[in-house]
């Protein structure tokens, strides 16, 4: 599968629904190499301090008390400042751009606080990928791209003592068993992510990656998790935003919802085929303002040299 048509595709016919492309960052080539290679990429100041405040505030607000296990799934409909996360003009354009297709909505989402633990206990990284049977149902194989999770990290991870996430390069092209839960991070050859507050990393679904790690800091850390798939992709969680549907006008932040599936009859001949699969002139919002923005900045690039195998 190739991108470069829908990057060519004319853009003549503009929609009167089509805003502009919000200063929107394009993908570089050294970026995509690092995602390519790494399986992660981190974009730095990818959220502002006051929007990293806002979304912090959010955080305390939806979880006033400590729990044990502070990781809370279906968050876009709990607070508006988690849904302004899902178009940040940083970042959405280079995840159409790594997966290969503006035809991608968001399946999953989740926030995780993860308190200062002083246990002396051996740590449990519980080591997996994203996508459950993704992997285990398709078998011994390298399974092609299908999702891009981005975490906002909303406190600085500066040091392992922050909890920080370990992953083990290139393991999202490799076939190998996942390590046990408790295997250390230095055993698997597995780093840490170590970034300051605002940023946003990229994280390949195919990616070995830690569950959790020991925050042996003072502080708390705090971050928000929004994973792009195709749409065609079932949801992770229980995605509770329909009461959002006649509140949400903007095209782009309804496609990635899933509000704009349609029913489309191809070719004539053969009606009743769902838009997910074979999307129609008004499914794909992103797609009109991406096409717009690569022409704006006059980019040409190659297609993902690995996304679909």
């Amino acid at each position: 599968m190739t991108t470069t048509a829908w990057r060519r595709a004319s853009t003549s016919s503009r929609s009167a629904s089509e805003r502009p492309a919000m200063n929107w960052q394009l993908i570089t080539a050294a970026e995509r190499t690092a995602f390519e290679d790494n399986g992660w990429l981190a974009i730095t100041d990818a959220v502002d301090p006051a929007r990293v405040d806002a979304l912090v505030g959010a955080i305390d607000q939806c979880s006033p008390t400590r729990r044990e296990n502070q990781n809370v799934a279906d968050v876009l409909w709990r607070h508006d400042a988690f849904l302004e996360l899902i178009d940040n003009p940083k970042v959405l354009p280079k995840v159409a751009d790594l997966l290969g297709s503006p035809n991608i909505w968001v399946n999953h989402s989740h926030y995780n606080v993860n308190y200062p633990d002083a246990t002396t206990s051996p740590p449990r990284y519980y080591w997996h990928r994203d996508g459950g049977g993704i992997h285990t149902d398709i078998g011994d194989v390298v399974r092609p791209a299908f999702a891009i999770k981005i975490g906002f990290y909303l406190t600085p991870v500066v040091t392992t003592a922050h909890g920080p996430t370990y992953i083990i390069p290139h393991s999202h092209q490799s076939r190998a068993p996942l390590p046990p839960p408790a295997a250390p991070p230095d055993e698997v050859e597995a780093v840490p992510i170590l970034i300051p507050a605002g940023t946003a990393v990229l994280y390949d679904g195919r990616l070995t990656h830690s569950g959790k790690s020991i925050n042996s800091s003072s502080s708390v850390r705090k971050a928000i998790f929004i994973q792009y798939a195709f749409r065609w992709l079932m949801p992770v969680d229980a995605m509770s935003v329909e009461p959002l549907r006649d509140r949400i006008s903007d095209p782009i932040r309804r496609q990635l919802l899933g509000f704009t599936a349609s029913m489309q009859n191809l070719g004539g001949i053969a009606p009743g085929r769902s838009s997910v699969y074979h999307p129609g002139p008004d499914d794909l919002p992103l797609r009109t303002a991406l096409v717009r923005a690569y022409n704006e900045a006059r980019m040409e690039f190659q297609p993902p040299t690995y996304a679909h195998v």
